[in-house]
């Protein structure tokens, strides 16, 4: 069973900001998963630097995969180069299904 997560990714701006440059990267580090959504915010000032840079592109996506295949995309977020930081959380919405087709089972 796939269960969806959302990623927020900050990305150094080497990468570029162009949705085909974003995807590449994007299926380099997630692997096998199911890309649902990306959402390419755009090259925008960081609060403070982050490895000299004053500057990055953020981008946020959705994708399903298997709950075992999240430790290997956690690390590979962690050792590329082009990741300043990054959140990598499951989706809420899952258990919010889950909970509404329990309830109706439950409750005939």
């Amino acid at each position: 069973m796939t269960n969806s997560y959302d990623l927020v990714v900050v990305f150094d701006t080497s990468l570029g900001d162009s949705k085909d440059d974003v995807d590449g990267a994007l299926k380099k580090l997630l692997g096998n998963a199911k890309l649902t959504s990306t959402e390419v915010w755009g090259k925008r000032p960081l609060a403070y630097q982050i490895n000299k840079q004053s500057e990055a592109v953020f981008v946020k996506t959705v994708f399903e995969v298997e709950p075992f295949e999240t430790k290997s995309i956690d690390d590979n977020l962690k050792l590329s180069e082009d990741v300043l930081r990054y959140l990598l959380i499951r989706s809420p919405k899952k258990k919010a299904e889950k909970a509404v087709v329990e309830k109706k089972v439950n409750h005939g």
